[in-house]
């Protein structure tokens, strides 16, 4: 959490605080990249699965830490000083009043943006699972609701950013922007990647 605080602090002090998290993800993002590519190229069906999300939760985490502490290691919290446009970075939403609502309303129409375009493209470029030779009628039936259901997970995204702090809410939308452009590019770059069981 210091290794954190200490890279917003100092980025805060070259970027206005909403880029510094902006930059924060990125940078997550892009040290996460070659794994993503690899289990990509690996995958049935294109898609790298769980792992980046795994991979950020304890960064999420931390973030969310950050924008709702008062003390770090005993020190006054600065980050809480940091605002977007005039609303603080640690606000909720439930606690917004008057223009920091526009702020809020601004970030969560932009994730559900990404989540739409996310869930379009999920939807476009499914490839139907692969059926083990023993699977019974009731397995496919799961298996294809599943792969129905799926696509529609982007848009817990929407969900969190309504209860996180803005700080949050600004990291998973850079997040979301950059997985989607990811998959975009692997998808362009790679193909779709089926591989006979």
């Amino acid at each position: 959490m210091l290794l954190l605080h200490a890279v917003l602090v100092h980025l805060t002090d070259v970027l206005p605080a909403g880029l510094a998290v902006v930059a924060l993800t990125c940078l997550v993002r892009l040290a996460l990249h070659p794994l993503v590519r690899s289990a990509y190229r690996a995958s049935r069906d294109g898609r790298a699965g769980c792992l980046p999300i795994l991979v950020q939760m304890p960064v999420i985490s931390v973030v969310y830490r950050l924008f709702t502490t008062t003390t770090i290691a005993g020190h006054a919290n600065l980050l809480l000083s940091q605002s977007l446009l005039g609303a603080p970075l640690g606000l909720h939403l439930v606690a917004a009043a008057g223009w920091q609502v526009a702020v809020f309303a601004v970030l969560l129409v932009a994730v559900a943006a990404v989540a739409w375009a996310s869930y379009r493209f999920t939807r476009r470029t499914a490839t139907a699972p692969t059926l083990p030779e023993s699977a019974t009628p009731e397995m496919a039936a799961a298996m294809e609701r599943t792969a129905r259901v799926l696509p529609a997970l982007s848009f817990g995204t929407v969900i969190a950013v309504a209860v996180l702090p803005l700080a949050a809410g600004l990291y998973l939308l850079t997040s979301t922007a950059w997985a989607l452009a990811e998959r975009l590019w692997l998808h362009r770059a790679y193909g779709p990647r089926v591989v006979a069981p």
